[in-house]
């Protein structure tokens, strides 16, 4: 927020106005969110509402601030606030047939160089609890949100896409992260031929998955939590035949330990995997997955902890999250994230994991029971490298302990730590002296 606040007033400063070109301009304020971005659009003087009105910071806009309250009303307010921008002609697209503006501010921006206002690629509406899908008659009589190619409802009260979909011409739709629909038109499978990332956190069945599945051929990402009670042999049957997916989340859904074999052994493209809280992922789950799948990069089993035990290697994996599944031993040297929180290792344990890797930047180790002495043996082998460090919920971690963090990880510039009466002002004035920032 800090950093938020002194961008803002860079930009509202008299000694800036007409000397920041637009590639200096689009570097700061993609600092900001979308709710400081658009006040900051309002009250600036003209040479930055002409950066403000071609930004790119256009092209995702996150309306999760809005809150439930009035949601649709808010976002009827908005849409009709850059409607008036369109019509005024400060908004100027590519494709418009009128003339577009030329931008010859100032010595640092190219001459005669036209900058188009980009349209909306990504909207997201989440937690918005209270908007219903009548807000997309506002939208869809938006011109900057004709583009619309990614759209998040997550917690919100939006049950059909009927109206979205009535655009013409017919959006092209690449992801959808989408809430319980009880309203899924036939038609509506046929109008995203071209979607690449789905992620469904509601109440769904296992068929309204399979239509999905037979209509995307072009899915990439899967993401399914909280969306099925169980996960069937027609629906994993379906799964194991796309074969062209990267990206399988499953979370929270009751699996049979030989469908989890199925989908590890016919999935053999998955670069990234996440199985969160699912009993039924094995030791043995595991293994598969990592002996089948050579080219996978992430694997997260959070929660998982029936999986407490990984025999087979891998050279190709970068990002593990193992926490609170009891896993203390494994063999992947090439990682540069690791997650092992949410339990204790011993100094060999600590030695037998830490001692392999080469080139590891962020470690979580949040309520594994971390002391200095621990502190002291990891960091023997991954410390040089290291850049994010997270250290919440361990109750030895002291001001000594932060010392050691600064002393052995030169390159670190983000630390998790709780605040309390173990870590005193000096240390944390010490952090910010040294512009590592410190989250809580």
């Amino acid at each position: 927020m800090e950093l938020k606040n002194e961008i803002t007033v860079i930009l509202n400063s008299n000694k800036t106005s007409g000397k920041i070109s637009k590639p200096i301009f689009e570097i700061l304020v993609q600092y900001m969110d979308f709710k400081m971005f658009f006040r900051f659009g309002t009250r600036v003087c003209k040479t930055f509402r002409g950066l403000f009105f071609n930004s790119s910071r256009w092209r995702i806009i996150d309306l999760s601030f809005l809150g439930s309250v009035d949601a649709n009303f808010k976002i009827y307010k908005l849409c009709g606030t850059l409607r008036s921008y369109h019509q005024n002609g400060n908004f100027i697209f590519e494709d418009d047939e009128e003339n577009p503006i030329t931008n010859t501010t100032n010595d640092e921006t190219a001459t005669n160089k036209i900058f188009y206002t980009p349209y909306v690629e990504t909207l997201i509406l989440d937690s918005l609890d209270k908007a219903t899908e009548d807000c997309f008659k506002h939208i869809n009589n938006c011109r900057i949100m004709n583009k619309i190619e990614n759209l998040s409802l997550f917690k919100t009260n939006i049950r059909s896409l009927n109206i979205f979909f009535e655009t013409n011409p017919p959006r092209n739709i690449i992801s959808l992260a989408l809430p319980t629909l009880t309203d899924i038109q036939a038609n509506h499978y046929k109008k995203i031929p071209n979607l690449q990332s789905l992620a469904l956190n509601g109440i769904y069945q296992p068929v309204q998955i399979i239509k999905f599945l037979d209509s995307c051929k072009s899915l990439k990402k899967l993401d399914i939590f909280h969306s099925l009670k169980s996960l069937d042999e027609n629906l994993s049957s379906k799964l194991i035949t796309c074969t062209q997916i990267t990206h399988l989340r499953l979370s929270n859904i009751d699996i049979d330990t030989d469908i989890l074999l199925t989908i590890f052994m016919n999935l053999i493209n998955l670069e990234h995997l996440v199985v969160h809280n699912i009993a039924q992922l094995s030791s043995a789950c595991v293994d598969t997955a990592i002996e089948s799948l050579k080219n996978l990069k992430e694997l997260n089993i959070k929660f998982c902890r029936n999986a407490n035990k990984i025999t087979e290697s891998s050279k190709s994996l970068q990002i593990f999250d193992c926490s609170y599944s009891g896993i203390k031993s494994f063999e992947f040297p090439n990682l540069i994230s690791l997650t092992i929180g949410g339990y204790s290792l011993n100094n060999y344990e600590i030695f037998d994991i830490f001692s392999q890797f080469h080139s590891l930047k962020y470690l979580d180790l949040g309520r594994a029971d971390i002391t200095n002495e621990k502190l002291q043996t990891i960091f023997k082998y991954v410390g040089k490298d290291l850049e994010v460090i997270n250290l919440l919920d361990n109750k030895s971690i002291s001001s000594d302990s932060v010392d050691l963090v600064i002393s052995k990880c030169p390159k670190l510039f983000k630390l998790f730590i709780d605040k309390n009466q173990n870590i005193s002002k000096e240390t944390i004035e010490r952090l910010k002296s040294l512009n590592i920032l410190l989250k809580n």
